[in-house]
């Protein structure tokens, strides 16, 4: 048996763009339509850090795999109908910082979507808007599991799932779209 808790140093890397886009509360300017504070804003809506680098925060990684877990409803052995949801939301901490990317924010690239006002999928009224776009990206996220009912096979199967059909980022497959897929390139267990 394995000493708790244990670690899983993966290295993921991009297989679609990653989207991205936040709530923030830029000042309109006095008469400023829109699509021109749309198009002046956006980039307050990036994460970055302190340095105004774009990040890949790494709490998109701890939710898209307890997502997949909760999607696969995988049972537990010898322990009935109960699955693994509860204990990768509660057993599975992330600790190490959030993937810096080589962009700062005044240099992202851009993509122009029609969306819903709302951001509801189906929504009636439609409007522009820019998020931030990711093409390609590779990056170490070490996750650190508590939980003894976490085996390294179960959380290598949940982990590629969550990559291949949950994702992260605006747009991602879980959601329906294309984007913020991503594969397990590299995985090393350290105690």
């Amino acid at each position: 048996m394995r000493l708790l808790p244990y670690k899983a140093v993966v290295t993921l890397e991009s297989k679609s763009e990653v989207l991205m886009r936040q709530y923030h509360e830029a000042a309109k300017a006095t008469g400023e339509k829109p699509d021109t504070y749309e198009e002046r804003t956006w980039r307050e809506g990036l994460h970055v850090d302190e340095n105004e680098n774009v990040i890949l925060p790494t709490i998109w990684f701890v939710k898209s795999i307890a997502e997949a877990a909760k999607m696969l409803s995988e049972q537990v052995p010898g322990k009935g109908k109960a699955t693994y949801t509860k204990h990768f939301t509660r057993g599975i901490i992330i600790s190490s910082p959030d993937i810096v990317l080589p962009y700062k924010k005044d240099t992202l690239p851009s993509k122009r979507i029609h969306v819903p006002s709302d951001g509801r999928p189906g929504g009636s009224k439609r409007v522009f808007r820019y998020f931030g776009c990711v093409s390609k990206w590779t990056g170490t996220v070490e996750y650190e599991i508590f939980d003894p009912v976490i085996t390294e096979d179960v959380f290598l199967r949940t982990l590629n799932a969550a990559g291949a059909f949950i994702g992260i980022g605006s747009m991602r497959r879980q959601s329906g779209g294309m984007n913020g897929v991503y594969c397990v390139k590299d995985c090393k267990f350290v105690t």
